[in-house]
């Protein structure tokens, strides 16, 4: 099986709750990696919510210890994860400097939830637009004619 969709069904565990079945597929996909930062940076972040942050910290200095580009957005993801927000923070920006492609899914991907409830995530999203325009609201009473559906 692909190491990316193991990773994946690794998230859909984080977020359905079920952390003990997410380390267990993101820990599959990790053997198999040959350190992947993407697969790496799920396995420190799902350390973390378990509480194990000398785990998730392992995963750091094997982050950066990674031969090619830095993963900057991977780290920024398990520090988040580990509560350390402003180096997650710091290296966000680094990510976003360098034009990292996993920053323009900084709105949707989980494991930047963590990140969410600081006030430098909206700041940082206004700065990149990925902001929704604020709704307008519609108005009451409109003309339009209503189709109703005959059962």
């Amino acid at each position: 099986m692909k190491i990316t969709l193991v990773t994946f069904v690794g998230l859909v565990y984080i977020e359905a709750g079920r952390l003990p079945e997410a380390l267990a597929e993101i820990s599959t996909a990790a053997a198999q990696s040959h350190d992947n930062p993407l697969v790496l940076s799920s396995l420190g972040y799902v350390h973390a919510l378990q509480g194990r942050v000398d785990d998730a910290r392992k995963i750091i200095d094997q982050l950066q210890r990674h031969t090619g580009p830095l993963p900057t957005i991977e780290l920024a993801t398990v520090y988040g994860a580990i509560g350390e927000l402003d180096q997650a923070f710091r290296w966000l920006d680094q990510s976003i400097e360098e034009k990292v492609l996993y920053v323009s899914w900084l709105r949707v991907w989980p494991l930047f939830k963590t990140l969410r409830d600081d006030a430098r995530y909206a700041a940082t999203l206004q700065r990149l637009q990925l902001m929704p325009p604020p709704l307008t609201p519609r108005r009451s009473g409109s003309n339009r004619a209503r189709k109703t559906i005959a059962s």
